[in-house]
């Protein structure tokens, strides 16, 4: 089975979206050829999607969420996706989509869960199903993280049901799946606040941190 992979973080290595793409390899334990969207962006031709992208089996839409959307060169790709797929001469792959956001709610990437699906629709891809993960900053760009056991367990199970879903060509529709860490709110957003404000130390803006440059409009 060829799986292929558009990893639409902007970041060049090291991105959350990069390390699921990994994790779900791991639990395949199969290669999964990935293209970054910024890299694609730049290759955008007809024949170079229609070669690499639609002729696999599986393609998996893996992303961060950008204001409940998708990142620019991912929203540039898809409709010419569209287009390629409109002329494609081979069976079309069925897509599986994941989204990650740094926000507690696994539930605010409903919408571009359904941007992908559409997108779908549109191009006459089948569509498996998605994955959205609230508190993706946890993962903090690490597959490793992503284990059976500790507060990550949940993200690591519904990466293996897909993982399972797709080894086993079940390629029917499935309702999406919303996860998130085992942490509660509260302690989930002190460990985001902490985090800012060592990333402001490293940075030498500790003194800025508690700037309110726009009060004095008011």
């Amino acid at each position: 089975m060829k799986i292929v992979a558009i990893n639409g973080s902007p970041k060049p290595s090291h991105s959350t979206s990069g390390s699921i793409i990994n994790k779900l390899a791991e639990l395949m334990n199969q290669d999964i050829t990935t293209y970054r969207a910024l890299d694609l962006q730049r290759n955008i031709e007809h024949d170079y999607l229609q070669k690499y992208l639609l002729t696999a089996d599986v393609l998996l839409v893996v992303f961060p969420l950008y204001i409940d959307c998708l990142h620019s060169a991912l929203l540039d790709i898809l409709p010419r996706l569209e287009h390629a797929a409109k002329y494609s001469d081979t069976a079309l792959p069925t897509v599986y989509a994941i989204v990650n956001c740094g926000l507690y709610d696994a539930e605010q990437n409903t919408t571009a869960l359904r941007i992908v699906e559409n997108f779908c629709k549109r191009a006459k891809l089948t569509w498996g199903y998605g994955i959205g993960i609230g508190c993706g900053g946890m993962i903090d760009g690490n597959e490793k993280r992503i284990i059976p056991k500790g507060p990550l367990r949940n993200i690591y199970y519904a990466l293996g049901e897909m993982s399972k879903a797709i080894s086993l060509l079940q390629h029917q529709r499935q309702s999406n799946v919303y996860v998130r860490a085992r942490v509660p709110r509260f302690v989930y957003h002190l460990l985001g606040d902490l985090g800012l404000r060592i990333m402001f130390r490293k940075s030498s803006s500790k003194v800025k941190i508690n700037a309110r440059p726009h009060s004095t409009c008011w």
